[in-house]
C-alpha cells in the first residue's frame, strides 16, 4: 500500500522535514517570458540520506493558498490565474541520486504566440517532487504494508514581458480592541490592480503623545495577491492606555511605497478607539 503525503513548498521554506530526504532549491520559480527567447527553468535536488533516493518530477496544476483575510474578486471566473501547465517541457524527469549528491532538473517553456498578444500578464503551475524508495526489499513485496511517499509542489509563476506590471493599493488602514483589553488590532486592507500577484512587506509604527516610538515591526509575510484580490492583514500589539499616533508602510515592490497615518486612543479599560 502506498501513501503520498503532499508538502506545501511555503511551509517548508528553511525547514526540515523528517520525511523528507531531500533539499530542494528554489522553492519557487519565477520566469519573465519575452517573444525574442525561450524561457528557461532549473530545479535542484540534493540527497541528504545516507542512502541512494529515485526522484521523480511531473508538472501539475498550481496550488492556491488564500488566507481567512482574502477577499475574491465577484466574478468567479477572475479568481485563479491561466494555466501555463501545458507549457513545460521536462529535460529530465527522473533520476536516483546516490547518498549526498545533487541533480539538475531543467525545463523549457513553450509559450504559444497568444500569450504575448493576450491580456493576461501572469501564468501559473507547479513542479511536483516526488521521492520514491529506489526498490522495494523482497520482505515488503506484497505485505501490504505502509509506504510514504512525500511530494513538494513547487510553485511557477511565468511573468509575460511587458505585462508584467506591478500595481497594488494600500485602501485601508484601521485599528480596533483585540482579542483582549490592552491589545490594539491594527488591520491594513490591500488591493491588486495589476496583471501580475504581489507579495507586500512594510512596516508598522506607533507613536505616543510625546512622538516616542512605542512599536517598531514588520507586516509580516503574505500569501501571494493576485490581480482583483484584496487581503486584509492583522496586527496585533500590546499597549498602555494612552493617545497614539500609527504610521504604516506598504511596499508593493513598484516605484513607491504607500502610505497611511491613523491617530487613536487605548482608554483606562484598555479598548481602542479612533
Amino acid at each position: 500500500m502506498i501513501a503520498r503525503i503532499f508538502f506545501s513548498a511555503v511551509v517548508l521554506s528553511g525547514i526540515a522535514s523528517p520525511a523528507l530526504a531531500v533539499g530542494i532549491q528554489p522553492l519557487r520559480l519565477e520566469i519573465t517570458a519575452g517573444a525574442e527567447a525561450p524561457a528557461s527553468g532549473k530545479l535542484t535536488v540534493t540527497n541528504s540520506k545516507s542512502e541512494p533516493v529515485r526522484i521523480q518530477i511531473q508538472t501539475g496544476p498550481y496550488r492556491y493558498a488564500f488566507s481567512a483575510y482574502s477577499i475574491p474578486p465577484a466574478n468567479p471566473a477572475d479568481r485563479q490565474m491561466p494555466s501555463c501547465e501545458s507549457w513545460i517541457r521536462l529535460a529530465l524527469a527522473e533520476v536516483t541520486l546516490p547518498a549526498g549528491q545533487s541533480a539538475d532538473f531543467t525545463f523549457t517553456l513553450d509559450v504559444p504566440e497568444g500569450a504575448f498578444g493576450g491580456a493576461g500578464g501572469e501564468y501559473v503551475a507547479a513542479l511536483l517532487v516526488d521521492e520514491r524508495p529506489v526498490a522495494a526489499s523482497a520482505s515488503e513485496e506484497g505485505t501490504g504494508k505502509l509506504t510514504i511517499l512525500p511530494r513538494v509542489a513547487i510553485p511557477l509563476y511565468v511573468f509575460i514581458q511587458g505585462k508584467d506590471d506591478l500595481r497594488g493599493q494600500l485602501l485601508s488602514f484601521g485599528v480596533e480592541t483585540g482579542p483582549a483589553a490592552g491589545i490594539a488590532k491594527f488591520m491594513l486592507g490591500l488591493g491588486n490592480e495589476g496583471k501580475i500577484h504581489v507579495r507586500p512587506s512594510g512596516t508598522l509604527l506607533v507613536a505616543d503623545e510625546q512622538k516616542k516610538i512605542v512599536h517598531r515591526g514588520g507586516l509580516g509575510k503574505t500569501v501571494p495577491i493576485f490581480p482583483r484580490f484584496q487581503e486584509r492583514i492583522p496586527i496585533w500589539v500590546p499597549l498602555q492606555p494612552g493617545r497614539y499616533t500609527a504610521v504604516a508602510t506598504v511596499d508593493f515592490g513598484g516605484p513607491e511605497l504607500m502610505q497611511r497615518e491613523i491617530a487613536f486612543e487605548v482608554t483606562l479599560d484598555g479598548h481602542t478607539h479612533e
